[in-house]
């Protein structure tokens, strides 16, 4: 054999060899195939005299590779955390939620690449009105610092939707799957306009479809009081929601100079104009929708209140669902 051909041969089989070792996308004892489940402990500080400290709360994976790196992040009184750090690594996020937390899980860890991982971790929610901070540790068999982890957080609402007495001052989210439902109007009331007012409409059914922001609307034999602000509601409107502050309804009426009477909502804004010149007078172009509490499948809604000096002018109304 030409000897000559051998040498071409086995440099090119050292040079196919250092490529595969120099491949920075292919570290020496990657798998073949991808995505694999990475196993992991979750790293916990109770039962310890040690405190997470500088967390950013942004829902974003730290990779901590040394114990230098640990102690930007613990503070400690006695013990100090032992990590084999030669051995592991210290996954950390940390994140905060508006709702009260009843359980944090890590459901996987999955690598994705080379040096790109997802870690898939299931917050459960109650409905507390609580601003609670969270923070999850992982340690993993070691891996890059170069690596790159994406945080998916899926939530699970440990919520009973027909039964919320404070819905206002639940997450957007929370809301919207409440009121997402057929709704009959059983009753609506009126303060300031200019008298207090006490009516009954049949047949008046509003359909909210709160994840297409659409809301259709069927008057019924008596028009509701909501006519009065963007005349005939029949049909389908667009929406919109907006975090803003209200007024809800006081005895004989709001007053909006007092803060004990108001509080942040998220209100659902119907994109159709006013038609009612007198709250065009005011500058008030659409109409808004804030919901109070459901109880026992009955939604209590009140309109984004409208100043005058210091009165307020609002309609509110009772649905109740129609379940088919």
């Amino acid at each position: 054999m030409n000897p000559n051909f051998l040498k071409l041969t086995t440099f090119l089989l050292l040079l196919t060899s250092i490529a595969s070792s120099c491949n920075p996308e292919c570290p020496p004892d990657c798998p073949d195939e991808y995505p694999q489940n990475i196993s992991f402990t979750e790293y916990s500080l109770n039962e310890t005299t040690c405190q997470w400290q500088n967390l950013p709360y942004d829902e974003k994976v730290i990779i901590i590779n040394s114990s230098e790196e640990l102690e930007k992040y613990i503070t400690y009184t006695s013990n100090k955390p032992a990590i084999d750090f030669s051995k592991y690594t210290l996954l950390l996020t940390s994140g905060s939620s508006y709702s009260g937390i009843a359980e944090i899980t890590a459901k996987n860890l999955q690598q994705l690449s080379a040096y790109n991982y997802k870690l898939n971790i299931e917050i459960a929610i109650n409905d507390d009105i609580v601003t609670q901070q969270w923070v999850l540790a992982l340690m993993v068999e070691k891996i890059s610092e170069k690596s790159n982890i994406e945080l998916n957080i899926s939530i699970n609402m440990q919520i009973d939707f027909n039964n919320i007495e404070n819905l206002y001052a639940q997450p957007l989210e929370v809301i919207q799957k409440c009121v997402k439902e057929k709704w009959e109007l059983i009753k609506c009331r009126r303060w300031g306009w200019p008298t207090a007012a006490l009516m009954l409409p049949n047949n008046t059914i509003v359909n909210i479809d709160s994840e297409n922001n659409n809301v259709a609307i069927t008057m019924g034999e008596i028009y509701p009081l909501m006519s009065l602000m963007c005349g005939n509601l029949n049909g389908t409107s667009s929406c919109s929601w907006e975090k803003k502050e209200v007024y809800p309804p006081r005895y004989p009426y709001g007053n909006p100079n007092n803060p004990d009477t108001s509080y942040f909502t998220y209100v659902m804004l119907f994109d159709r104009l006013i038609t009612n010149s007198t709250l065009v007078h005011y500058g008030i172009e659409k109409v808004g929708w804030y919901f109070e509490s459901i109880k026992n499948d009955t939604l209590r809604v009140t309109t984004d209140a409208i100043p005058e000096g210091n009165k307020l002018f609002y309609e509110r109304y009772w649905f109740l669902r129609i379940r088919d």
